[in-house]
């Protein structure tokens, strides 16, 4: 057992420093830094309780996909993302002179293509988040895709109705409410008013 002990400290003090340097790096403080500037971010999300979470912190969403919302947020919001624990990914430094889109390629000539003629900020199975400016966005239009442009504007999420327990039929107090007749009613609401 003595002799495990001082591997083990050993060990532990190669490893501490760097896991401390790592922490350090995923906490960034970025209040120090340009809070103006605003970024395209994307950021992970596993159900909808989570998108509505960062509605009602204030957060800019513009975007909402299955797994994932896009967000337009300068640095002190990213600051709160972080502290709520989210993963999330600065796509690009919001610059009004370019224009994003979504784009979702339908051949293999496409996707050759944008790499060439676009910068492609956000890539998965089914579309692409580029950046492109006027020029090159003619030069695309060559080839075969779908393309939707990034507004910047705020999603609004809807609230689902609340739901209600299906009402189901009791024969026990339907035969309760059965008995009930409205002489029956009526007389016993005339003794409570000659009682007073």
């Amino acid at each position: 057992m003595k002799r495990i002990l001082p591997k083990f400290s050993l060990i532990l003090s190669l490893i501490l420093p760097v896991l401390a340097d790592s922490t350090q790096t995923n906490n960034l403080n970025y209040d120090s830094i340009n809070s103006e500037t605003e970024k395209l971010i994307q950021i992970d999300v596993r159900h909808n309780n989570e998108i509505k979470l960062l509605v009602q912190k204030g957060f800019c969403l513009i975007s909402n996909f299955d797994n994932m919302v896009l967000a337009r947020c300068n640095y002190p919001a990213i600051n709160k993302i972080n502290l709520l624990g989210y993963n999330y990914s600065i796509l690009d430094d919001i610059n009004p002179t370019y224009n994003y889109y979504y784009l979702w390629p339908i051949d293999q000539e496409t996707k050759k293509a944008i790499s060439n003629l676009c910068e492609v900020l956000y890539q998965n199975k089914e579309f692409y988040i580029v950046k492109i400016n006027e020029t090159n966005l003619d030069k695309l239009l060559r080839f075969r895709f779908e393309l939707a442009k990034i507004t910047f504007k705020p999603i609004t999420i809807t609230q689902t109705k609340k739901e209600f327990p299906l009402v189901t039929n009791n024969p026990f107090v339907q035969e309760i409410v059965d008995r009930v007749n409205l002489d029956s009613v009526l007389s016993f609401v005339q003794r409570l008013i000659k009682s007073d």
